[in-house]
């Protein structure tokens, strides 16, 4: 992080539905939204005078009513989205032939994320202008970047579809604004309804690189709570999750990533308790000096019908996200 000024401070969030925002009534107050506004205004770098782009926008979302869709793309055509085989965190889009995925994006530069397949070839359109082209390549490898100018900064039409009758495959894309050299990049990667074990067959049926980025700095996973609601052995979330980490150690080159296993609140009942998914936790980031813990039971507290959890006494409200985001900067601050 201290290194900001002078090269890009990458956090990857890798969740289920607390990450993704079930229960947040827009993507701004997700928890991740929040943290990265936070993050930056408390460590600013002098050189990205606008504080930074959105950073990482999936082409897909499994948010369910009444929360929104918390994908900013709007898909035209035969349009596939959030499969289970490729794409960071499952959350990409298959666009077939004629058709198209539209956002309006802040800022001055986009990565396109996208895995490799049998050659395809994507278009980028920018404000109308002439399309940048490039092909996918063959695969399978997933977490490929290809950069795009916006311009000016600014918010800026872009519009991704296949050329001719090609079937393309879009992860999503990360939004710089100024920030390419410099600064915080956030990249959210959350799946609602994902266990730990959905990460693994995502990652063995397509490719390592499904798991996220390979140059993050710090990785907050939030997983657990779909393997307390499905009753999964403890010992067996500790395995799954230790194999997560590994994973993502190794497609990181160059460095050894941080890691916090991130536990957002407390949860009553279950065939175990919530406890033994904790203590799971604990017990990988007392073997592993890159690991820590942030325990959110003493912080948040338990789900229920309070005003920190939402209608369905489950998921964070608007200002259970804001408290969680706040908790987490204060946490990571004190580390």
């Amino acid at each position: 992080l201290a290194n900001r000024h002078f090269a890009p401070a990458r956090v990857a969030m890798l969740g289920d539905s607390f990450t993704e925002g079930q229960g947040a009534s827009a993507r701004a107050n997700r928890w991740p939204d929040r943290f990265r506004s936070q993050l930056r205004a408390r460590y600013p770098s002098d050189t990205v005078g606008s504080g930074g782009g959105a950073g990482y926008l999936a082409a897909g979302s499994t948010t369910g009513a009444p929360s929104p869709s918390m994908s900013v793309w709007t898909p035209s055509g035969s349009v596939v989205l959030s499969q289970p085989w490729f794409g960071w965190a499952a959350e990409g889009a298959q666009l077939n032939g004629g058709s198209s995925l539209t956002a309006t994006l802040t800022g001055t530069d986009i990565d396109v994320i996208y895995p490799t397949g049998s050659g395809q070839t994507v278009s980028v359109v920018v404000d109308g202008g002439a399309p940048v082209t490039f092909g996918q390549g063959l695969g399978p490898t997933d977490g490929n970047a290809y950069r795009v100018s916006l311009g000016a900064t600014g918010n800026h039409t872009v519009v991704i579809s296949p050329v001719a009758v090609d079937n393309i495959f879009i992860d999503g894309a990360i939004v710089y604004d100024g920030d390419t050299l410099a600064g915080i990049t956030v990249i959210p990667l959350g799946h609602t309804g994902y266990p730990t074990a959905n990460f693994i067959t995502l990652i063995n049926g397509y490719a390592a690189g499904a798991i996220g980025p390979s140059d993050a700095d710090l990785w907050i996973i939030e997983l657990g709570l779909n393997d307390f609601g499905a009753a999964v052995a403890p010992a067996t979330f500790q395995s799954t999750l230790q194999s997560i980490i590994s994973t993502v150690k190794g497609i990181t080159s160059g460095k050894v990533p941080s890691f916090v296993l991130m536990a957002p609140c407390d949860i009553s009942g279950g065939t175990y308790p919530w406890s033994s998914y904790v203590d799971a936790m604990w017990a990988i980031a007392a073997a592993d000096a890159n690991v820590c813990v942030y325990d959110g039971r003493r912080r948040i507290g338990s789900t229920g019908a309070t005003p920190l959890f939402a209608a369905d006494n489950f998921h964070p409200s608007n200002r259970g996200y804001a408290f969680l985001a706040d908790s987490l900067l204060d946490f990571l601050s004190a580390a």
